[in-house]
């Protein structure tokens, strides 16, 4: 068995050598661990504590969601409206 890869990638890029995979793999693992130990920044505290305060909403009470095109349909209607006013 070689050291190199030989199945095709699906984004036409060429495969990498076992050892390269190997490398980046620990490597971003080792930064994936480092992320994990890190504290959590004050200002995301704050933040999912405020999140966490909030009532749910049941599905019962929460607004239907909007399709794109709906959005895309309101966006274009307010950038109609604006433009006749100016």
């Amino acid at each position: 068995m070689s050291n190199h890869d030989t199945r095709p990638e699906a984004d036409g890029a060429p495969p990498l050598e076992m050892g390269i995979q190997t490398h980046l793999g620990r490597s971003l693992r080792r930064v994936y661990d480092q992320t994990l130990t890190e504290p959590i920044p004050e200002r995301f505290l704050s933040l999912m504590s405020a999140l966490e305060s909030i009532e749910p909403v049941s599905a019962e009470t929460a607004p239907a969601p909007r399709s794109p095109r709906a959005k895309a349909s309101t966006a274009a209607g307010s950038a109609r409206t604006t433009e006749r006013r100016a």
